[in-house]
């Protein structure tokens, strides 16, 4: 049986591109929502998910983060995806149009051909669900490339040429595959001076180099801070079981949300 893979969909968002880069060949199941996709994922312990967690551009993806944090997730590998778009509409030009429709990270990512041709900005659930909100005086900004029966009018508007999104990929099980990334969940018991800067000293004692670190508050008390981090380091290593003990000596819970 093939394995189920949850995407935010429909076919042809990124998400589903995505998914099709790290398993062309499994079921893949798009779901209406992000919260969704986790949800579906969690009932289903066969399952897998690819979720957005960063864009270049944009950074984080905080919806994503947390759900790192107040759920039980397990990340087994990631799958970076160029990211670019396109204007497609009824008319071969942007002569009448009065509005644009798209997701909000692709309409923050092209401002500046919004603000060039004074375009109102509608919102839709999924990118191309904008298809669903065109007329004649309304246009949609889809990924690059998606297949559809509207002409293109413009393509690659995005407002930066280098734009990546990285999107993780989760899985109920551990990988079996020897691994040169950990994900970690850092969360300090007592909030003191010099906490992050304690943190980071960790890392660089034993050079270990961090490709990723995010901040999201605990939402117990105000100033306190969960860390998510991302370093280049085997799970399995010595110096890694050493950081660990490092940080519970420092009063810091860590949870290894991820390694591949």
């Amino acid at each position: 049986m093939k394995m189920k893979v949850y995407y935010l969909g429909p076919e042809g968002t990124f998400s589903y591109q995505a998914a099709v880069k790290y398993q062309p060949h499994a079921d893949l199941v798009p779901c209406q929502s992000l919260y969704e996709v986790v949800e579906q994922f969690n009932q289903h312990t066969n399952s897998q998910a690819i979720v957005p967690i960063e864009n270049a551009i944009e950074g984080t993806i905080n919806l994503i983060a947390d759900e790192l944090i107040e759920n039980q997730l397990h990340v087994i590998g990631e799958v970076y995806l160029d990211i670019a778009f396109d204007v497609v509409g009824l008319t071969p030009s942007m002569e009448h149009i009065s509005s644009v429709v798209s997701i909000a990270p692709i309409i923050s990512q092209t401002k500046r051909f919004i603000t060039d041709y004074e375009l109102d900005v509608k919102h839709s659930d999924s990118s191309l669900d904008s298809l669903n909100y065109i007329d004649h005086e309304t246009v949609a900004i889809i990924p690059h490339q998606s297949t559809t029966a509207y002409p293109v009018i413009t393509e690659h508007i995005e407002d930066y040429p280098y734009n990546k999104t990285r999107f993780l990929v989760l899985s109920h099980q551990e990988t079996s595959h020897p691994t040169t990334q950990a994900l970690l969940l850092l969360t300090p018991k007592v909030d003191k001076p010099g906490l992050l800067a304690n943190i980071l000293n960790v890392f660089n004692l034993y050079n270990i180099n961090l490709s990723w670190i995010e901040s999201r508050p605990t939402k117990q008390q105000f100033g306190c801070y969960h860390f998510l981090i991302q370093c280049q380091i085997a799970a399995s290593s010595d110096d890694y079981k050493q950081v660990l003990k490092i940080f519970e000596a420092l009063e810091i819970t860590v949870r290894t949300i991820g390694a591949f």
